[in-house]
């Protein structure tokens, strides 16, 4: 792990310094194959819980939403997806299961450390939302609540063939561009500069966008099905939302 850096950070008229530990190292393979990931912790020598975040884009963005989370005593990490930024290896197509099992991965990998209580929920927005359901789908003990914000559960009729008809161009074309800026830029800094440069070449290299594979299934391809949250067998998300309702009915 490296060194700590300090973060300042404002909350209410306060302002505060938020530890930050970059380019934490995640091995999710046998092999060595590391995802890699930004970690913020509350200033205090007890455990804490901790909000994991994995995403598609850089794990640089949203970093006031995890300035906060740790400033309200849990500690945040932010992991690059496979094939993201700094972390091994060639981005998945959305909602691949295999990224959901090394989701989990994550999951026991935050609870083992020494300063986690164990205790865990997930957060995103877009696909960071949808691949915090799809890490719920697998029913990790550690995992007690989720938060997917603006997210999907079925990448097919939610997103490129709603309705059985071809549909989100605008989406995908965004998608599309963002994903192959992420790809082409040199790897965030953080880790050994050979690292680094070996990632790049590698994604550069054998680079498949995900928006575009989604385009390559057609509407009923069975390989979709393979791709779908079943969301009602999710507990966590049960329970999050039953929480929620009777806080709103009691207001």
């Amino acid at each position: 792990m490296t060194g700590q850096k300090q973060v300042a950070v404002t909350v209410g008229k306060s302002k505060c310094r938020v530890p930050r530990t970059p380019g934490v190292r995640i091995p999710v393979d046998a092999d060595g194959t590391a995802l890699v990931a930004d970690l913020y912790r509350p200033q205090t020598d007890h455990q804490v819980p901790a909000v994991v975040t994995l995403h598609h884009g850089r794990r640089t963005l949203g970093v006031r939403c995890f300035n906060y989370f740790a400033e309200s005593g849990c500690a945040a990490l932010v992991v690059d997806c496979r094939g993201t930024g700094e972390s091994a290896g060639l981005l998945r197509p959305l909602l691949d299961p295999h990224d959901g099992d090394e989701g989990v991965v994550v999951l026991e990998w935050v609870a083992a450390q020494p300063w986690c209580t164990g205790e865990l929920g997930m957060w995103g927005f877009s696909s960071g939302a949808a691949l915090a359901l799809l890490v719920d789908s697998r029913q990790s003990p550690q995992l007690k609540a989720v938060f997917p914000v603006m997210g999907w559960s079925d990448s097919e009729r939610c997103i490129v063939h709603p309705g059985g008809l071809p549909g989100g161009i605008g989406y995908l074309a965004f998608s599309y561009v963002k994903n192959l800026i992420n790809d082409l830029l040199s790897p965030l800094a953080g880790a050994d500069i050979e690292v680094r440069r070996n990632a790049w070449r590698e994604k550069v290299e054998n680079m498949i966008s995900w928006a575009a594979g989604a385009w390559s299934k057609s509407s009923g391809d069975t390989e979709w099905r393979k791709r779908q949250i079943d969301v009602i067998n999710i507990a966590s998300v049960l329970t999050t939302s039953r929480k929620l309702l009777t806080t709103m009915q009691s207001n």
